[in-house]
């Protein structure tokens, strides 16, 4: 039906209305919110003073005047190392080694560094109570202690949680602190605990020793789940337990010796999977372990101890870490591979100058870049030298590998 001329002045005339009532009803939302903001007190808008208390009431931005602890920046090493206040903070201030990187503000003239936690990006302060100082935001937060008689405090932690702190008092022993409970849950009756990531705490657990056992306990109430025999050095049941894990999965591995490293695997409940001669150990993040033996293959078994598949034999495992393996090739190539034996990354043909550092190749975690590290010497190098070390990574995120040439480890 063709369209008349006063059907069309009709239209344009019902969108001139309906136009007008939509600015009156923006009009009267403009009116009442504006209301609403001039009657919103100080404490309910955001402003620099209180943006602390509107992200995390926990955390503050270190604003203190009383003196400064300074982390500084390895030129070489590209590690950190923070001022504690010692004989040693004047190599710190050496310029053609380090460069000051981060500042924390102190609230009390006494204030000193503690220790560095690179893979959280946190460093542990005593500034009248002690802090954890995280400098990639510059931020701290105050660790609550009142009460509490010790003389050392290191971070229990695993990823990038913080679960709590072992706390050591004069006489050596060691307490745990649950940082969430804010509370101790054991007495100072340990000889230490295992003060590396502890994966186990993700399954709300922690191994301890005494003079005489090791323990997991609970790291809720500090109750004992399992107790191990006695492990007293030089006797014949001499061992160390360690978890392994991956923040889902949990498994404890009981490794009696270093020189054979006959292995028993537990689940996180403690039922035997394995007893036998492995040497490095993995989990996948489907709770696969993958572990090495003497043979130079290496092994994934399902959670039930069944075997998956069982490798080619390699020249030489390096290191199994968060399910990637490092290895020796037949090719005499420093290789990283997955649990199907892809190759992921290639590096350097190893000559008869070129040895591989098994202890110090492993997963690394520096800010938020992490991947896997391998320490090659190259001992046709003068020690000391620059060439000497050469660390090879592989980021899996992004695929990316590169070096980092060193004079020494």
């Amino acid at each position: 039906m063709k369209e008349t001329k006063k059907d069309v002045n009709n239209i344009k005339l019902a969108l001139k209305i309906a136009i007008f009532i939509i600015i009156v009803i923006f009009v009267f939302l403009l009116g009442y919110f504006l209301n609403s903001l001039g009657n919103t007190s100080k404490e309910d808008i955001i402003t620099e003073e209180n943006l602390n208390d509107v992200i995390e009431s926990d955390w503050k931005t270190p604003k203190g005047t009383k003196g400064e602890v300074n982390i500084y920046e390895s030129i070489e090493y590209k590690s950190y190392h923070v001022e504690q206040k010692a004989e040693s903070d004047e190599v710190l201030k050496d310029e053609t080694k380090y460069k000051k990187k981060y500042t924390y503000k102190c609230s009390n003239s006494d204030c000193v560094g503690i220790d560095m936690y690179e893979y959280l990006n946190y460093v542990l302060i005593k500034d009248g109570n002690y802090v954890l100082y995280d400098y990639d935001t510059n931020r701290f937060k105050e660790i609550k202690l009142d009460g509490i008689e010790f003389e050392k405090i290191r971070l229990l932690y695993f990823e990038n949680k913080v679960y709590g702190y072992a706390l050591t008092n004069r006489d050596n022993k060691v307490a745990i602190y649950n940082a969430k409970k804010e509370e101790l849950i054991t007495d100072f009756s340990y000889n230490t605990e295992y003060y590396s990531a502890n994966p186990e705490l993700s399954d709300n657990d922690l191994i301890v020793t005494d003079d005489e056992k090791t323990y997991v306990i609970n790291f809720s109430n500090g109750k004992v789940r399992k107790e191990f025999d006695a492990n007293e050095l030089g006797s014949d049941n001499f061992y160390y337990l360690q978890a392994i894990g991956n923040g889902k999965y949990v498994y404890y591995v009981k490794n009696y010796g270093f020189e054979f490293n006959d292995s028993e695997i537990y689940t996180n409940e403690f039922e035997k999977i394995f007893d036998d001669r492995f040497s490095k150990y993995g989990v996948l993040s489907n709770g696969n372990i993958i572990v090495s033996k003497d043979d130079n293959k290496f092994y994934e078994y399902k959670k039930d101890g069944s075997l998956v598949r069982e490798s080619k034999e390699y020249k030489k495992i390096i290191c199994i870490t968060n399910g990637y393996i490092v290895v020796i090739d037949n090719d005499d190539y420093l290789k990283v591979i997955n649990n199907k034996g892809k190759e992921l990354a290639k590096f350097v043909k190893l000559t008869v100058n070129l040895s591989v550092n098994d202890l110090l190749s492993n997963w690394y975690k520096i800010g938020k870049k992490e991947g896997i590290f391998i320490t090659v010497e190259d001992q046709s190098v003068e020690p000391d030298t620059k060439g000497r070390i050469i660390e090879y990574y592989y980021q899996p995120e992004n695929n990316k590998t590169g070096k980092i040439i060193l004079s020494k480890i």
